[in-house]
């Protein structure tokens, strides 16, 4: 690699060498006499002693080649300095300088008939051969004669490698542009007197201009946003503006007060309230425009229907409303209204379970209708003298007469109706198939023992309850004269339809055992008849309770 660049580098010098011969050497052929050597072939006479009878001398010719210089015309190739080129006399070798007609003025001669500008200076665009200085500040008024060196006009000086005019009088704030004249910076303007002052395109109102287009404001005065001059009031206008240092002018709906500062006004007094805007009030703490505009208290508490909100948490209670413990006015009854509310003066809504009677006394109800009793409190009531509590049946009346030693109904208190059970067991034959099985096809129990049927257990449990509390009432507190039968003649009806359709159904379905028990021998004959009884008996008790 380090053979590679020195081998381009050789080539590089040779080319370049060949180039700046070819540009300023030239060859030409010339004849010369010179003086060269040459070769011949000379000859000389030798004598020697020969070989013979008698001593001679013999003599013969010799030659040798020999070199002498002898005048020769020769053609060579001379170099000789080009067209435009001399040669440089100064020099021990050939050097071939160009030729510059007229001479280089401030530089040299680059190539025949072409000049380079020493350092400093620059071709003359007129002449080609004069080369004039550079100054790299223009000299103004003056003439560039070296580089960076001018000669100024009068009234001129060479300061700051330029020419500045001479000013006898310094300018401030401006520029001598011309001996004894001055030209003002930007944002200056010239005065009559010639000085330059600094120009604020407002005008600086109520101020003093002491920069360009920056005015200190006068006394009373400060600057706003947008840097005017606006007068300064110690007091806070309000609805108005400060016209002057201390002096406010009001806005439409605002008036002065007697310190100079502008207040709204608001036609319409504000009770509880003050003017926050022209004919707009702001309430009081704990206070609250309503629908028209004016100030109202506010009552935490519920005044209710009866009451009225006349300072905050402060309710006035209309005629016939009282404030209960809470402040909130509630309907005031005379009586208390026992077992139920005061919904408004004098008027009582009876609790559930309670009905409100014609006086307006609420009064237990009792679903069951409490016969044979009275309605003590909803769903419990005291039986009269001589009546106890049903235990046997939920559905029925609570209460019920009472008999000592009572085998049968009782009817009435000490009123008992003894009616025998009677239990009449059917037997017959039952034949399938050519063969008769005696069964006992069915049991027919006529047994009245009391007309009240029990209820279902769920019915039974809702219920206790309130028997268990009617056990503990005294029976001897009220009588009642009514009789039974007028008080249980629903009650006996549906029991006597009921065993009535039982005896139908059975019939139907049996009516071939009770066939043939009524055409057969003469026990099924007597069971027959006794059936018969039976059933005449229950349409005779049936009728006789109707």
């Amino acid at each position: 690699m380090f053979q590679l660049e020195k081998l381009c580098f050789g080539v590089g010098l040779i080319l370049t060498f060949v180039f700046f011969v070819e540009t300023q050497l030239c060859t030409e052929r010339q004849t010369f006499m010179r003086w060269v050597p040459e070769t011949y072939i000379r000859s000389y006479k030798e004598t020697y002693q020969g070989n013979c009878w008698y001593r001679c001398t013999k003599t013969r010719w010799r030659s040798y080649i020999d070199q002498r210089m002898v005048p020769k015309h020769v053609v060579e190739n001379k170099d000789v300095c080009c067209a435009g080129y001399m040669e440089d006399d100064t020099s021990l070798q050939l050097k071939c300088n160009p030729i510059c007609r007229p001479t280089c003025k401030n530089g040299y001669c680059k190539s025949p008939s072409q000049c380079a500008c020493n350092e400093g200076y620059e071709i003359d665009q007129d002449n080609p051969h004069n080369c004039l200085p550079i100054c790299h500040k223009s000299c103004g008024h003056g003439t560039c004669i070296r580089p960076d060196v001018c000669d100024c006009n009068f009234g001129y000086t060479f300061t700051n490698s330029t020419c500045q005019a001479i000013c006898t009088e310094a300018c401030v704030n401006g520029t001598c542009v011309a001996p004894d004249t001055c030209e003002c910076f930007n944002g200056y303007r010239k005065t009559e007197s010639n000085l330059c002052l600094p120009y604020c395109s407002n005008g600086c109102p109520h101020g003093t201009c002491v920069a360009p287009e920056n005015c200190t404001c006068n006394d009373g005065w400060y600057k706003d946003s947008s840097d005017d001059c606006v007068p300064r009031c110690d007091i806070s206008c309000g609805g108005g503006y400060c016209i002057a240092p201390n002096v406010c002018e009001c806005d439409t709906g605002y008036e002065k007060t007697h310190n100079g500062t502008c207040i709204p006004t608001c036609t319409k007094e504000c009770l509880h309230g003050i003017c926050a805007a022209p004919e707009n009030c702001v309430c009081d703490d704990r206070w609250h425009k309503n629908e028209t505009g004016d100030c109202v208290p506010i009552c935490d508490i519920d005044c209710g229907v009866g009451g009225t909100c006349v300072e905050p948490d402060v309710c006035e209670c209309e005629t016939g409303y009282g404030k209960n413990l809470n402040g909130t006015c509630v309907p005031q009854c005379s009586n208390g209204c026992p077992n139920g509310t005061c919904v408004s003066p004098e008027v009582c809504e009876c609790n559930e379970g309670w009905n409100k009677t014609h006086l307006g006394i609420c009064e237990p109800y009792c679903n069951s209708g409490c016969v044979f009793g009275t309605c003590i409190e909803p769903d419990v009531c005291r039986c009269h003298i001589g009546y106890k509590i049903n235990m046997d049946n939920m559905n029925d009346s609570l209460c019920i007469p009472e008999c000592k030693n009572c085998s049968g109904i009782c009817v009435a208190p000490e009123n008992c109706i003894d009616i025998s059970a009677t239990t009449t067991e059917v037997a017959f034959t039952e034949c399938n198939d050519s063969s008769c099985i005696d069964k006992k096809d069915s049991t027919i129990s006529m047994t009245e023992t009391s007309d009240y049927v029990k209820t279902s257990d769920e019915k039974a449990e809702v219920t206790v309850s309130t028997i268990d509390e009617a056990r503990h009432i005294n029976n001897d507190a009220i009588y009642q004269k009514q009789s039974i039968w007028s008080n249980y003649w629903i009650y006996i009806a549906v029991t006597a339809v009921a065993v009535t359709l039982l005896a139908f159904i059975l019939l139907i379905v049996k009516r071939k055992a009770v066939a043939r028990m009524c055409h057969g021998g003469e026990r099924e004959n007597e069971a027959c008849h006794s059936i018969q009884r039976d059933m005449s008996y229950l349409k005779m008790m049936h009728k006789e309770r109707n």
